[in-house]
């Protein structure tokens, strides 16, 4: 998570050109990973999927919303820098999670996992 915050950094700094504080971005990232904490119920048998899934959304959602506070840039920019830092952290999710066997996923890693299955 911490990658996908200075990736969105690089991006609205070199790319966009955006004057954006660096703690205040980390400080509201911070705040905008709080619907993570909705993945713990993912081991509910039944449900899993919903709180593998929705919890990503709401935290793509929260840190839209946490970029353009901390910059005050275009709507575009921000969407589109955190959709690139998004990226990232699932790609690394992903890989992390399909590196090894099922058992072997890290705790977090979610639906990510289901890959496994299908290979």
């Amino acid at each position: 998570y911490g990658v996908a915050a200075l990736i969105i950094y690089v991006v609205m700094a070199q790319m966009y050109k955006v004057t954006i504080d660096l703690q205040a971005l980390i400080r509201t990232m911070g705040y905008a990973a709080i619907p993570l904490a909705l993945s713990v119920l993912q081991f509910i048998p039944l449900l899993w999927p919903v709180f593998a899934l929705v919890p990503l959304a709401l935290l793509f959602v929260m840190m839209i919303y946490a970029v353009q506070s901390a910059s005050g840039a275009e709507s575009t920019q921000v969407v589109m820098a955190t959709t690139i830092g998004f990226t990232v952290m699932v790609l690394v999710l992903g890989i992390i999670s399909v590196s090894g066997s099922v058992t072997d996923a890290p705790i977090g890693a979610g639906i990510f996992g289901i890959i496994n299955d299908y290979k």
